[in-house]
């Protein structure tokens, strides 16, 4: 590529010079005119063929390394908005098995349990449980998103939160694994040490220790922090989805600015303009979740 920058622009010259050199000597042989210039340009015609060789390559490579640079932050936006997509599509697949095993660790641990401690104090028996919530990959999404703009303000936003949320969850989850090992295990040491005694304090207190786990799952993961997750994730999905319709982000401003989408209140109104897509594609997912989801109204 190198060799190119110079021996075209070098070509061209030549020709540019050698076109002037014979107007010139036309001039000078059937016309009989002499001009200084012509006598100027056959002595200089070397030294003016490197000027505009030099020129000449100087421009063509100005102008392909600013061809090079528009190609390669085409290529930029086109991977980065691939990644994005992607990466959503890896977060809702993960999340739906997510709360199928939260759920399934209700039906057939949870509850369990929380009847045996019950028919554990009307024996007015010893009460020992072993159990744990299973091992759950939580998708996070990787925070190099951030490094490269999209071209859209609201769907950098997005992604911002979904960021946030991945992490989010993955913390809660691990969370409650530590909650539900250390219910279990402090109700198993008091036990142990007083087999001997009453143990219907031990297991009502272990019942209500249960009780409140399994409420905190259903009003903190099923009815919140899954369903805005899933909201949040099908929100950017969609507006990541139209940006690839554009296909620039030229388009994509010019498109809303003309809708006057683009003051203070620009992530309502985008929410608003997106909301019945939105709608659409939960109402889809809602069969694959058990958690109730939020519709976007």
């Amino acid at each position: 590529m190198s060799i190119l920058f110079w021996l075209v622009p070098s070509i061209m010259s030549g020709v540019i010079v050698g076109m002037m050199t014979g107007m010139v000597y036309v001039c000078w042989i059937v016309f009989g005119i002499a001009f200084p210039f012509g006598h100027f340009l056959f002595e200089w015609q070397e030294l003016i063929g490197s000027l505009f060789g030099a020129a000449i390559a100087g421009l063509v490579a100005v102008g392909l390394f600013f061809a090079t640079e528009i190609s390669k932050d085409n290529k930029d936006f086109r991977s980065h908005i691939h990644l994005l997509h992607r990466s959503v599509g890896a977060a809702l697949s993960n999340l739906v098995g997510i709360d199928k095993a939260l759920h399934n660790f209700v039906e057939t641990t949870l509850d369990p349990i929380i009847r045996d401690v019950e028919s554990k104090i009307k024996e007015g028996t010893p009460c020992l449980n072993q159990a744990f919530i299973p091992l759950m990959y939580s998708f996070e999404f990787d925070t190099k998103l951030l490094e490269t703009f999209s071209g859209s303000g609201y769907i950098d936003v997005k992604t911002l939160l979904v960021i946030g949320s991945s992490k989010d969850l993955s913390k809660l989850i691990q969370d409650l694994n530590r909650q539900f090992d250390a219910t279990l295990e402090q109700n198993n040491q008091i036990t142990l040490r007083k087999l001997n005694t009453n143990h219907v304090p031990a297991n009502t207190a272990l019942k209500d220790h249960l009780l409140q786990f399994k409420k905190m799952l259903e009003t903190s993961v099923f009815e919140k922090a899954i369903p805005l997750y899933v909201r949040e994730l099908t929100q950017t999905q969609v507006a990541v989805g139209k940006l690839q319709e554009f296909g620039s982000p030229k388009k994509w401003r010019d498109f809303f600015k003309a809708k006057n989408f683009d003051g203070p209140d620009m992530e309502k109104n985008l929410d608003q303009f997106f909301s019945k897509e939105v709608t659409k594609k939960l109402l889809v997912y809602q069969s694959q979740f058990t958690s109730p989801l939020m519709l976007v109204e």
